[in-house]
């Protein structure tokens, strides 16, 4: 019996240790996500820029070949945006019941899900056009740009006019034979540039907006809302705790039912359907409460009593 109670014991000791990272990773899973995709974002754009982008120099492939590299991760980067931030905050559902309602809920709920998605691959874009390397293949390759760029230092009747529109895709590369049309690329690469600064700086402005109409529009006082923002980190703490020891106990039941089905010792627990797994799952709530399930648990003592 010993044996057995020093082994349960150490069983549990690394069951709690164990625990103790699972906490810190629910605490601060957000901002490690959100720090770990910035960093793969940054990393990434420099190595396709530098290393896995090669552009062609090709009339027909420049155009094609740069925009996919510019335009396919950004893609990818809002699959994951939505991915990542969807189920942590619970807009999707918001999203869904507010379209279903018609309320004004769904600007505010889709568009924190939208811009907040959207974050990286505007941080993808805007890196691309400053480094450069994707939308000079890109725009050497364009008909339009060619005829811009080549218009302005030989008249477009002559022999150099139409030396500068077939030599111009052939700028990334340093092929151009004509040394005023390689001098372009410093152009192609200057109007990516001021592109890439002019998105970076829309970006900053969007966040400043966002931080004014989150401190500004609320109707509650500052206290109150930092008092909701405590009772809510609190809330999903505790939350986490009871979770585990309700399953955790709901587990054991089922074991021991498995193992010995002939036992009816152990006491019937109630397991939440899936309405009311919705019902605490939505970020909408009324403002006497400070959280859907604060919302649930409320009402639901009110029909109590009412039956009673």
């Amino acid at each position: 019996m010993t044996g057995n109670q020093d082994q349960e014991q150490l069983v549990e000791q690394e069951v709690k240790k164990f625990q103790v990272v699972v906490d810190l990773y629910y605490k601060y899973r957000n901002s490690l996500g959100w720090g770990l995709m910035t960093v793969l974002t940054i990393g990434a754009e420099s190595i396709f820029s530098n290393v896995v982008f090669k552009c062609p120099c090709n009339a027909t492939w420049n155009t094609s070949y740069g925009m996919v590299f510019l335009l396919v991760p950004t893609l990818v980067l809002s699959i994951l945006g939505f991915m990542m931030r969807g189920p942590n905050e619970r807009l999707l559902d918001s999203c869904t019941k507010c379209c279903s309602s018609g309320f004004m809920d769904i600007c505010l709920f889709c568009w924190s899900l939208t811009w907040t998605s959207l974050l990286w691959p505007l941080m993808w874009i805007a890196m691309a056009l400053v480094e450069g390397t994707f939308t000079e293949c890109a725009s050497s390759g364009t008909v339009s740009t060619a005829e811009s760029l080549c218009s302005k230092i030989f008249a477009s009747s002559t022999k150099d006019y139409e030396n500068c529109v077939n030599e111009l895709p052939l700028v990334p590369c340093n092929k151009a034979t004509v040394s005023e049309v390689q001098d372009l690329l410093k152009v192609l690469k200057a109007q990516s540039q001021v592109t890439g600064w002019i998105l970076v700086l829309v970006i900053i402005l969007i966040f400043l907006i966002n931080a004014v109409v989150k401190y500004v529009c609320p109707t509650n006082t500052f206290k109150e809302e930092h008092f909701r923002y405590i009772y809510k980190q609190r809330e999903n703490d505790i939350f986490q705790i009871q979770a585990i020891e309700h399953a955790s106990k709901l587990a054991k039941e089922n074991v021991q039912h498995f193992f010995n089905q002939q036992s009816e010792n152990s006491s019937k627990m109630h397991l939440p359907n899936t309405e009311e797994w919705k019902t605490i799952s939505s970020s909408q709530t009324s403002d006497k409460y400070y959280s859907p399930l604060h919302e649930y648990v409320e009402k639901h003592k009110n029909v109590s009593q009412t039956q009673s």
